[in-house]
């Protein structure tokens, strides 16, 4: 019998005992919060949907956004307060901070993630794809401001959520990982992105999270896992999550409440300021759309970090250990157990 707790604590912990691998600290918040959200989407299709049904009540989008952030709230909450119970770290090295450079990472990632759904759908329209066929669409002329407000706070909560799972939390630990195991440090934290970036896309398929017309589907793991790297790249580059998360936020307020493109256009549930209307359907079904979004955000990106932060970079820190009653890894790796922790 204890061979087998041994062997498990040695699975779990590795040769140490303050915290457990890397691994299992990025994926197990991650796991948690699969659960959570799969147990509220349940309830909330089942039971929700019935009553709904039932009583003929009007539900919207927005509504729907409005309670998928409820049930997001708990889940990536819950997921947050074990990965910070489990990881043994301070809020600032999750990239949480109250600065101005903070503060102005988040704005210029508002504008950039508006840039990165505005700047194609233009070009898209310009080029004869689309044309603008309703300006402020009210979502049926009642209570508009209450269901933009539903909206925004269903968005703003699945970005933050996302943001600092799988990146603050998921992306940190991976790299810190991979160091551990001597891995350079430039190479540990570019594994660590992509790595992420994968769980990202398969993730979306899940719940269809920001699916659009493209469902569960090939198509969306890959626009998935492609905007997760853009995101990921933000946050190594600067060792924040404002940047990324202002980037995430304004990207999908921007597609969801300032433009409706085609083929989303048709749901006239959502209050949206612009709605453009198909010309050439396959422009806004393709990876044409995808490719261009992403060469857009990250000539936005790149321009960014060199105007503001003076130049394009990996923060190294991010695939150091916490400041939190662990040794720094020159001092793990003399001691002769790096390859044991993590």
């Amino acid at each position: 019998m204890d061979s087998i707790s041994n062997y498990l604590r040695a699975v779990l912990y590795g040769s140490r005992n303050d915290r457990p691998r890397a691994l299992w600290r990025g994926l197990v918040p991650f796991l948690v919060m699969l659960g959570l959200t799969f147990v509220g989407m349940t309830v909330y299709v089942s039971v929700v949907g019935s009553v709904v049904r039932a009583w003929d009540l009007p539900f919207t989008r927005s509504h729907d956004l409005f309670v998928v952030g409820l049930i997001a709230l708990g889940s990536f909450g819950a997921a947050f307060r074990l990965a910070k119970r489990i990881d043994r770290r301070e809020y600032v090295e999750y990239g949480l901070e109250n600065s101005c450079s903070w503060w102005t990472d988040l704005v210029g990632g508002l504008l950039i993630g508006f840039g990165m759904a505005a700047i194609p759908s233009i070009v898209g329209v310009a080029l004869g794809y689309g044309e603008v066929t309703e300006v402020f669409r009210a979502a049926g002329g009642t209570g508009v401001v209450v269901l933009g407000a539903f909206s925004l706070f269903g968005l703003l909560v699945n970005v933050v959520g996302e943001e600092l799972l799988f990146r603050s939390v998921m992306l940190q630990n991976f790299a810190e990982g991979m160091a551990t195991r001597s891995y350079p440090t430039t190479g540990a934290v570019t594994v660590a992105l992509v790595g992420s970036s994968v769980v990202f896309g398969l993730y979306h398929i899940v719940f269809q999270g920001g699916g659009g017309y493209e469902g569960r589907s090939l198509a969306l793991v890959i626009s998935s896992t492609l905007f997760g790297l853009v995101w990921g790249v933000a946050y190594v580059s600067t060792g924040k999550i404002a940047l990324p998360l202002g980037m995430h936020l304004g990207y999908n307020v921007t597609n969801g409440l300032v433009l409706s493109i085609p083929p989303m256009a048709a749901d006239a549930t959502l209050p949206t300021l612009v709605v453009v209307g198909a010309i050439e359907e396959w422009f806004w079904e393709s990876y044409a759309l995808v490719a261009l979004r992403t060469i857009v955000v990250l000539g936005l990106l790149f321009t960014w970090l060199l105007v503001v932060h003076g130049r394009v970079r990996i923060v190294e820190d991010i695939a150091a250990p916490g400041t939190t009653g662990r040794a720094s890894p020159k001092a793990t790796d003399t001691a002769g157990s790096a390859g044991d922790d993590d």
